[in-house]
């Protein structure tokens, strides 16, 4: 089992690399010796992990899956050989971050961290779930929600969000956008699996709605999508529809009696502070504002 760590850490840097001759020369090692590793992990799995294309290799499905896996062992032992006294930022750092985020200014957070810190390697996990950190080892999570952070869980960082529910013309038709009785009956995309359906905080006046009938897709991407063809109502950030309500694409509902204020926050479970998420709070600091959380040794 020892042996095969090293295999699996050079098949992170492959991946991470985009070809087996970069992370050779990241290595300081053969490119030879490399694409062995490779080779060796892929006989003991007993599928293809990597793909060659043209100017380098891309990760088959089995080997996207394994290159989440990876990275944890390649960032543990970096850690674990780190001296965490230097404050230099360097080595590799596991974002997870669901795909709403992703696909509202998160790029511009990580091309500062690109810019500011060159030795800083970013692994970036696209999920809408909270994995387990006990079990899928994740250095940060960045998420987006109405309550409080999740227990057991250190806030780093935290900014208010405008969230609003959006509908197609054509499905909310000529009910008025406030009338709570008609809007609450119409079909509401979520990603949870209810039988009770969806209790929704409002902020004028402090009250619940519920929506009955529910539509369930994992995706946002996917939500957002069917709310565009006028499958149901969706929650998102406003941020995500700023056009789509400008052009009339979409229309919001209950616009002045908003969606009580989200929160973007950034979480970890690591009981000491590190340069590395320094420099993360930083860069989403000077992209989004907010204020950075609780401080630690």
């Amino acid at each position: 089992m020892h042996g095969y760590l090293r295999h699996l850490a050079n098949f992170a840097y492959v991946i991470e690399a985009g070809s087996i001759s970069g992370a050779a020369s990241k290595l300081e090692v053969s490119a030879s010796s490399i694409s062995d590793s490779v080779r060796i992990l892929e006989t003991h799995i007993g599928e293809p992990l990597v793909e060659r294309i043209r100017g380098g290799v891309r990760p088959t499905s089995r080997g996207t899956e394994m290159y989440s896996e990876a990275t944890q062992i390649v960032g543990a032992l970096e850690r674990a050989l780190h001296v965490e006294a230097t404050d230099r930022v360097e080595g590799l750092l596991t974002i997870s971050l669901p795909q709403e985020v992703s696909d509202n200014g998160f790029h511009e957070v990580i091309t500062l961290l690109a810019e500011r810190h060159p030795n800083l390697r970013l692994s970036v996990l696209i999920e809408d779930a909270l994995t387990d950190p006990s079990r899928h080892a994740r250095d940060l999570f960045l998420r987006v929600g109405l309550g409080a952070p999740v227990q057991g869980l250190t806030q780093l960082w935290s900014r208010l969000m405008r969230i609003v529910i959006v509908g197609h013309p054509d499905l909310i038709g000529d009910i008025d956008p406030l009338d709570k009785e008609r809007i609450t009956q119409l079909p509401y995309l979520c990603n949870l699996r209810t039988e009770s359906g969806i209790d929704i905080p409002l902020a004028n006046p402090d009250e619940l709605v519920t929506f009955k009938k529910t539509l369930q897709a994992s995706s946002h991407q996917t939500r957002l999508a069917w709310a565009r063809e006028g499958v149901g109502l969706v929650a998102c950030l406003s941020t995500s529809v700023e056009k789509d309500l400008k052009e009339g694409r979409l229309i919001e509902v209950f616009p002045d009696r908003h969606i009580r204020k989200g929160m973007m926050f950034l979480l970890t479970d690591s009981k000491k502070s590190t340069p590395r998420e320094t420099a993360v709070v930083q860069a989403l600091i000077d992209v989004f504002g907010g204020e950075p959380g609780e401080t630690r040794q």
